[in-house]
Parts: structure tokens; sequence; C-alpha cells
């Protein structure tokens, strides 16, 4: 007879009852565990959202506060060819000639600026 059952697939119900009942626990087992990851990753997602949130938009490397650089490149180049004038005036004249000091007054008008 068991040979027939086995041929025919047959099984008996207290067996096959038990094999549902085990793949049943396995099921809710499975399901827990997952559910429980769900909501663990739930919560880590939320938890970096409000980081980011919090996060400025751009990192802010260098600031310049020159509100219009082309002028204070322009002045600094003035500077620079004043100082180079005064250089030439002192190593034809004296430090006290008029044209000397007329270049250095100049020079430290533009400094102050």
């Amino acid at each position: 007879m068991a040979s027939f059952h086995g041929q025919k697939s047959i099984v008996l119900l207290p067996q096959q009852k038990d094999l549902n009942l085990r793949k049943l626990l396995e099921l809710e087992a499975s399901l827990k565990e997952n559910t429980a990851a769900r909501l663990a990753n739930a919560r880590k997602s939320a938890r970096l959202q409000d980081q980011l949130a919090s996060l400025k938009p751009r990192i802010t490397t260098q600031a310049r506060k020159v509100p219009n650089q082309y002028s204070v490149e322009r002045m600094n180049t003035l500077l620079v060819e004043l100082q180079n004038r005064r250089t030439e005036l002192l190593n034809k004249y004296q430090p006290e000639s008029d044209g000397c000091r007329k270049w250095s007054n100049r020079s430290r008008t533009r400094r102050q600026l």
C-alpha cells in the first residue's frame, strides 16, 4: 500500500498538515524579519533625511567681498605703475626733488584708497 501511495503521490493527511504548518511558521518568521528590517530602514531613512535637510545646499570654500573686482585690479595696476615711475625718478634725481616728491605723494594717495 505504501508503494501505491508513493507512486500516485498520495500523502497522508497528518503528514501534509504538519508540512503545511512548518511552511506557515517559516513564512511567518520571514515576514516578521522583513517587517523589522523595513521599520529599521524607514527609521534610518528618516534620520538621514533630517540630516540632509539640515545641511547647507552648497559648501562655501572661498567668499570674496569685493564689489567690483575689475576696479580693484585696475587700482593695483596703477599703484605698481606709480611705484615703478618713482623708482625710475629716484635713479635719475635726488629724493628731495619736486618730481620725486610728486610721484611719492601720488603713490601714497593711491595706497590709501
